[in-house]
C-alpha cells in the first residue's frame, strides 16, 4: 500500500506541474487559474506516459538488447531475492524451531516462529535504510 501511495504522488504531483505549466490566455480571470483538485485527464496520461511506460519500454528493450544487463537484471530482480530469502529464512527458522519444546511455556510455537522470522530478515536489512538516509541532503534530514 505504501509504495501505491508514493507512485500515485508521484504521478499526481507531475500531472500537476503539467497542468501548471499550461499556457492561459492573458486576459483570463485570476479565479478560473485556480488548480483543481485533480488535474486533467490529459495531464494524467501525459504523466503516467512519461514516467511509466516510457521507462518500461526503454527497460524492456536494453534487457532484448544487451546480454550483460539481461543477467544483471534477472541477478538482481529475480536469482538474488529469492536465494536470499530461501537461504535466510532456512538459517533463521531452523534454530529457531529447534528451540520449541511441547513441555515448556517459554518456548516459541512454529505460528509464532512464522510470524518472528521475517522480523530478523527486516532487521537485517535496515541498513539500506540508512544508505538511503545517509544520501539525503542535510536541509531534507
Amino acid at each position: 500500500l505504501g509504495s501505491f501511495a508514493v507512485c500515485w504522488f508521484h504521478f499526481y504531483h507531475y500531472a500537476r506541474i503539467l497542468q501548471m505549466g499550461e499556457k492561459r490566455p492573458s486576459g483570463s480571470n485570476t479565479s478560473n487559474n485556480k488548480l483543481t483538485l485533480l488535474p486533467k485527464p490529459q495531464y494524467m496520461f501525459k504523466s503516467v506516459n512519461r514516467l511509466w511506460v516510457k521507462p518500461t519500454k526503454e527497460s524492456l528493450q536494453s534487457f532484448l538488447k544487451d546480454e550483460t544487463y539481461r543477467w544483471t537484471i534477472l541477478r538482481n530482480l529475480f536469482i538474488a531475492p529469492i536465494s536470499e530469502e530461501v537461504i535466510f529464512r532456512a538459517c533463521i527458522i531452523a534454530p529457531l524451531l529447534s528451540s520449541h519444546k511441547t513441555n515448556d511455556d517459554q518456548s516459541l510455537s512454529p505460528t509464532q516462529i512464522c510470524w518472528i522470522a521475517p522480523l530478523f530478515f527486516g532487521v537485517a536489512h535496515l541498513h539500506h535504510f540508512y544508505e538511503q538516509y545517509r544520501q539525503l541532503p542535510l536541509l531534507r534530514r
